[in-house]
């Protein structure tokens, strides 16, 4: 497993030199969009810049080859409402917000208590750019329609294709 307990949402911290100025080590954090629980290896949602002035850490984990390594670390688990817990809190509903790289830490959550015994029902709003900027498309088309009951989907694009504002 992955973190501290395996129903808990986990977060881990990447460390990378900086590109621009070996002297620096660059960190940065995700949320693997893996369930906690998956033993032996993690997925992470990660978006590929050109390195920046204090940036790269995704650059640098998107040009890794096979068998390289990276240092990471679990970070302490996420209070929520006073709880590191997200499962058996009685929740009847629940709503997700999030945009851009932000929808991972969700995702990972919206697995969590959908594949829990659990009836809570979530509305997950998804926010982007453009169509093509959508993160896990696919993934949520897919939960969505294995738990219609209980998950809602709606993304919003905040621009046309082609528009540079």
């Amino acid at each position: 497993i992955l973190g501290w307990d395996p129903m808990v949402p986990t977060c881990i911290s990447v460390r990378s030199t900086d590109p621009i100025d070996s002297n620096v080590t660059l960190a940065k954090s995700y949320s693997p969009v893996s369930h906690p629980s998956t033993p032996n290896e993690f997925s992470l949602l990660v978006k590929s810049y050109q390195p920046i002035d204090g940036g790269g850490v995704g650059h640098y984990l998107c040009n890794l080859q096979r068998d390289d390594v990276f240092t990471a670390k679990v970070k302490a688990p996420r209070v929520m409402h006073g709880d590191t817990s997200i499962l058996h809190r009685g929740w009847k509903q629940v709503g997700l917000v999030g945009g851009g790289t932000g929808v991972a830490p969700l995702y990972q959550i919206l697995i969590l208590l959908l594949q829990s015994d659990e009836n809570t029902k979530i509305s997950f709003l998804n926010i982007q750019k453009t169509k093509d900027d959508i993160l896990l498309q696919k993934e949520l088309e897919q939960i969505s329609a294995e738990y219609p009951e209980r998950l809602r989907v709606t993304t919003l694009l905040t621009q046309e294709r082609g528009t540079n504002n």
